[in-house]
């Protein structure tokens, strides 16, 4: 019998013996002296093997089985209390497995992770870099105590074991080395500009407009989607157990961040699917409280973000094609949670829902070819569809509009950059006050984007400095002109009156690009070259490494 039907017949024996009050673990079932009593245990079997149209060998054997577990946990209770001895039981979980083991650990509460993961991998026959042990949704810590991350005795636990059965090590190290530089890479990035001025990775809503967080929560919150992406890609290449280590690792980062933000995005909720999909996926049902909390927040934020029919969904964009793939996703995984919990009737109508919201979901392959054969790809051709429910007509309009939208937003980008970086540093001068203080104000437009960057987007502030101080004002100007365009022709005035290239250069960035200060300070009798020359090029070699280094960052989390 597969481990699936064997799960499945012991939940309905005991769900009938709790409907009943049967405990196996007392007389007449079991005594301390004889132990189990055979005869009632067949009589018990007999009557449960007509309810649930189970044969009688079947239903003994589960019975049985329930009855050592229960044995054994008395036992385990009763020695925890005199030794402090924990008896732990362990689900061993791998991509591909049929079958799937379970250890009984014993342990103290004051080991830490790395102890258990020792005892687990010497049981296992394995290096002990090659297991992940999960409690509660949670992946061990390997220095910090058991008791210390709400490991209780009796408490059943899930390892999970690293695929890497051809080249073992070499596969645990990826797995590894793939986590650590994925935090290094997007810690390095966050809040860096590439060599265009634009952001390496930037956080921004459904619309595309970036978010402005403090900065440790767009930190962790960048850590956090970067690891989800990551796992979503383990998860389509069927390795599960390396996903399932990378969600929780991005449920981690998460929890860095304010609760009010991951209760306005999705981000969070499809993270919380992606983890319940994996539990089952590794067949692992002793995850399924786990598994069900998940679930619920995440159809929370669902009905929060769209609408319990998607209705405010509909309002605001137009379209449910995505999001009415998701919740068929939703209702499918918890129909599945359901059918473990023993909740048959629940499951079965989810189970139907899922299945209508399925062919609502199905598209004519024939529209899928007439649209790719346009030009549009087949990820785009197939959410328009969905979207327009099959009209081929409105799915070219409204891959269009996307096209569009998107073309607005990277000339809006591209206006921000051309605007500039307020003083603060963080945030580009805002389209809306510009054209505020230009259209329909009638300020001169270099002089509006100078006051804006100065006042940090503060448009009344811009307006009075507009207004009693041009002077700061038109310095602004000046200034941010001789930093982008107008540096070439500084620098060619100097050369041009005889002074050398490098030392201009030079020059020129001690005097933030004011020529006549430059030609002050070249022109003092000072020797320079070799202070030019060292500071130079120790310069140009760290902007240099750092290019090198944030270019290498971007190029590992992006394939």
């Amino acid at each position: 019998m597969s481990s699936l039907k064997h799960e499945d017949v012991l939940m309905k024996v005991r769900n009938k013996l709790n409907e009943t009050s049967v405990k196996l673990w007392l007389q007449p079932y079991y005594s301390d002296d004889t132990g189990s009593c055979e005869e009632e245990i067949k009589k018990i079997a007999l009557n449960l093997s007509k309810e649930l149209e189970v044969d009688v060998e079947t239903v003994i054997a589960a019975l049985k089985d329930l009855q050592t577990n229960a044995v054994e946990k008395l036992s385990a209770r009763e020695k925890f209390q005199k030794t402090g001895v924990a008896t732990l039981k362990v689900r061993v979980s791998a991509n591909k497995r049929d079958a799937v083991n379970i250890l009984t650990v014993e342990i103290l509460l004051t080991e830490n992770g790395r102890r258990l993961k020792e005892i687990l991998a010497e049981r296992l026959g394995t290096t002990s870099e090659r297991l992940k042990v999960i409690s509660g949704g949670r992946v061990l810590n390997d220095d910090t105590q058991l008791c210390s991350q709400s490991v209780k005795n009796g408490m059943q636990l899930m390892v999970l074991l690293l695929d890497g059965s051809d080249n073992k090590t070499q596969e645990v190290e990826k797995g590894e080395s793939q986590l650590n530089s994925v935090k290094a890479d997007v810690n390095l990035l966050s809040g860096q500009r590439n060599v265009d001025s634009s952001f390496y990775i930037q956080i921004a809503d459904q619309s595309g407009k970036p978010l402005q967080l403090p900065k440790e929560e767009e930190r962790a919150l960048s850590v956090a989607m970067t690891l989800h992406e990551k796992g979503r890609a383990a998860l389509k290449s069927e390795d599960y157990s390396l996903a399932l280590v990378f969600f929780l690792e991005a449920d981690k980062e998460f929890s860095h961040c304010n609760s009010t933000l991951l209760q306005s995005v999705d981000n969070y909720a499809l993270l919380s699917l992606d983890i319940a999909w994996c539990y089952l996926c590794l067949k692992n049902v002793s995850q399924i409280p786990n598994a069900t909390e998940r679930l619920r927040k995440c159809e929370e934020s669902f009905h929060k973000s769209y609408g319990t029919n998607l209705e405010r969904l509909l309002v605001i964009k137009g379209a449910t094609g995505n999001e009415a793939a998701l919740f068929f996703r939703l209702h499918l995984i918890q129909a599945i949670v359901l059918y473990h919990e023993g909740k048959r009737e629940e499951a079965a109508r989810l189970l139907q829902r899922a299945e209508r919201e399925y062919n609502v979901l199905k598209v004519d392959e024939d529209s899928m070819v007439n649209l790719m054969e346009l030009g549009y790809s087949a990820y785009e051709a197939r959410l328009a569809l969905r979207a327009t429910h099959g009209d081929v007509n409105r799915a070219v309009e409204t891959i269009e509009q996307k096209h569009k939208e998107k073309k607005e937003l990277q000339e809006k980008e591209k206006l921000e950059r051309s605007l500039g970086l307020c003083k603060d540093g963080k945030q580009w001068v805002n389209i809306k006050a510009y054209h505020l203080l230009t259209t329909s104000m009638g300020f001169d437009p270099p002089l509006a984007a100078a006051a804006l960057r100065l006042s940090n987007n503060a448009t009344p502030l811009a307006v009075q400095m507009l207004q009693d101080q041009v002077d700061v004002v038109e310095e602004e100007v000046e200034n941010y002109s001789s930093s982008r365009g107008c540096k070439k022709t500084v620098l060619k005035k100097l050369t041009d009156m005889g002074f050398d290239t490098k030392l201009a250069k030079f020059a020129l960035k001690k005097c933030k690009w004011n020529p006549e200060r430059a030609i002050e300070f070249l022109t003092q009798g000072t020797d320079f070259e070799d202070i030019a020359s060292s500071s130079d090029e120790e310069s140009s070699i760290a902007q240099a490494k750092r290019r090198r280094e944030e270019a290498e960052a971007y190029k590992r989390i992006s394939e």
